[in-house]
């Protein structure tokens, strides 16, 4: 798993380039299966984004979203943690 946290300051464009970056690493190395790559994202509506963007430009990675609130959120019911390109849209869970 790649495993990457993206900040409430950070632009769009610079986590589209760290996607694009994973798949170039793992183009250029020797790899059979690229591994899953987990984003994390602020808030949801980044998180549809970079949904969005995965679904566009990475064909051979597995892509799940969440957000810092989905993951840090105390016990008890949990809504599904991770989502995937394709999933429903969500506005918040």
């Amino acid at each position: 798993y790649l495993l990457d946290i993206f900040g409430p300051q950070l632009p769009l464009w610079v986590m589209k380039q760290r996607i694009r970056a994973y798949q170039q690493a793992c183009d250029e190395s020797d790899l059979d299966d690229y591994p899953s790559v987990l984003l994390v994202a602020p808030n949801v509506r980044t998180e549809n984004k970079l949904l969005q963007l995965a679904e566009n430009l990475l064909d051979d990675f597995e892509i799940y979203t969440t957000t810092l609130e989905r993951i840090t959120r105390p016990g008890g019911e949990r809504p599904r943690i991770w989502r995937a390109p394709f999933d429903e849209t969500i506005d918040s869970l």
